[in-house]
């Protein structure tokens, strides 16, 4: 066991999860790191979700109960009632390996801020030959809008409280709040840590990361698209501007996910009549921002095998 054993704070929204909560929440109370708590957050279920969690006689987990509001207030109010040291985020879906906690705890050492590890999509875990790899601040931010090391998410990764004081999750916008809340953090340990710190990434596959049946895709087609997860590239806007104030190659790389993310929307408005006008809009866009793509695109190699081709939407 490592040594460090300061409380840990896991954090779970839950919305009508009655076929694989059970196995999250089980995952959890296994860990190998046993200074923890479970805060799970029903965020207004209507199956048998919240009979579930009732079932469970464990002081190690909280369950809250709330109206449904949506994942960031569901974060948001667990972090009011959590008391950790270190905070751990899951999802309802997904689960950890019996190790996770202990070895995300276990690589924080002197000047690291953030921890982060693989995940597989599959419910068997897989053998990799462990490799630990270091991340500047700086590089670390750049990995955010990268699908190979960190990326944009919250259940991969370990924070400390003492760089999350007036953080919250953005309760008005339904489309990358992991990213936008990461983003600030990382600006509170550079702010914080004088641009020393670090972030540790372990390659091991601790998460599973579960599509199941029904789950809410991201893609969303024809009147499914809601136009409030256009507030995301306002977001980028301002990002990219506090980006500039550190170093034009950063600014580049999130003028480069803003035209991914152009795509997608493309991709989901080119259906149906009400999103015309929004779909030529989002296309001049994207064309202004196609040339950082290019520049950066190999480092996107992910996202071109999922979705090779399709920026010839354009």
């Amino acid at each position: 066991m490592t040594e460090k054993k300061g409380l840990v704070s896991i954090v779970v929204p839950v919305f009508n999860s009655e076929g694989t909560i059970g196995r999250c929440v089980d995952s959890l109370l296994n860990q190998s790191y046993d200074n923890i708590e479970i805060i799970v957050v029903n965020d207004g279920s209507t199956d048998n979700t919240l009979k579930i969690l009732q079932g469970y006689n464990n002081n190690k987990l909280k369950v809250l109960t709330q109206e449904n509001r949506g994942v960031s207030s569901a974060r948001n109010n667990a972090l009011k009632h959590a008391q950790g040291e270190y905070f751990a985020f899951c999802d309802a879906d997904d689960f950890y390996e019996k190790d996770y906690l202990q070895t995300m705890i276990g690589m924080f050492g002197k000047g690291t801020c953030m921890t982060c590890c693989s995940y597989t999509g599959k419910l068997t875990s897989q053998e990799v030959n462990p490799q630990q790899t270091t991340f500047t601040i700086e590089k670390a931010m750049e990995e955010l809008f990268f699908d190979r090391y960190l990326s944009g998410f919250m259940w991969n990764k370990v924070l400390k409280r003492e760089y999350m004081q007036g953080l919250s999750f953005d309760e008005q916008s339904s489309f990358a709040e992991d990213l936008c809340y990461l983003w600030q953090y990382l600006k509170n340990c550079r702010s914080l840590m004088g641009g020393e710190g670090s972030c540790q990434y372990t390659n091991q596959k601790l998460y599973h990361y579960i599509i199941t049946k029904g789950s809410l895709s991201s893609l969303q087609l024809g009147k499914r698209f809601k136009s409030n997860k256009l507030n995301f590239l306002t977001r980028l806007e301002e990002i990219n501007a506090e980006a500039k104030l550190l170093y034009d190659g950063l600014a580049e790389i999130v003028y480069a996910e803003q035209f991914l993310i152009m795509l997608q929307f493309l991709l989901e408005t080119r259906f149906g009549r009400e999103n015309r006008e929004l779909h030529k809009q989002l296309k001049r866009r994207a064309k202004t921002r196609y040339c950082y793509y290019k520049k950066y695109r190999k480092r996107y190699k992910a996202f071109i095998r999922r979705h090779g081709g399709v920026y010839r939407i354009l």
